[in-house]
């Protein structure tokens, strides 16, 4: 962001700090409303993994407002997440995940509580597998075609 902030060509347009900020968050937003079902799950893990991050930077500063935000923030992602499950389509792996998910939001929930750095690590080292996953899956090259593949199946076999 203060890479957008100095720059002499947004300042000569006259869109300064306001108008970086107006601009970053205009490509954020191009980038969730353009982006597939899959890559928008794994922005949302790369999110909980910030918000982790940066929850345990501001419990080290004793930052107990901050740290309580990005844990909520964490949590949010992962109340989403879990509203996405399709339990038809997905079965066992759709179970797993919400479990997997459940963990993380009660690990969360204690590590708010008591302020414990070391719920936060687990909580993300899970985040940070599942993330891992992810982007494995969203690489493949036939990605987007396996998954039409796999709806047009479930659909005509639902």
């Amino acid at each position: 962001m203060t890479m957008l902030n100095n720059n002499p060509y947004l300042k000569a347009k006259g869109l300064g700090s306001y108008g970086a900020g107006k601009v970053a968050g205009n490509y954020a937003s191009t980038q969730v409303t353009t982006a597939s079902p899959q890559k928008l799950v794994l922005m949302l893990y790369d999110g909980a993994v910030r918000f982790l991050q940066s929850a345990k930077g501001h419990l080290e500063r004793k930052d107990h407002a901050a740290y309580g935000e990005n844990i909520l923030k964490a949590q949010r992602i992962f109340i989403e997440l879990k509203k996405g499950l399709d339990h038809r389509q997905g079965g066992e792996i759709s179970a797993n995940l919400e479990r997997l998910y459940d963990f993380v939001d009660y690990q969360l929930g204690i590590a708010s509580i008591r302020k414990d750095a070391s719920m936060v690590d687990e909580a993300l080292k899970v985040v940070l597998e599942l993330r891992s996953a992810w982007g494995e899956i969203c690489s493949r090259p036939n990605m987007e075609e396996e998954v039409a593949r796999y709806r047009a199946g479930a659909v005509a076999a639902g």
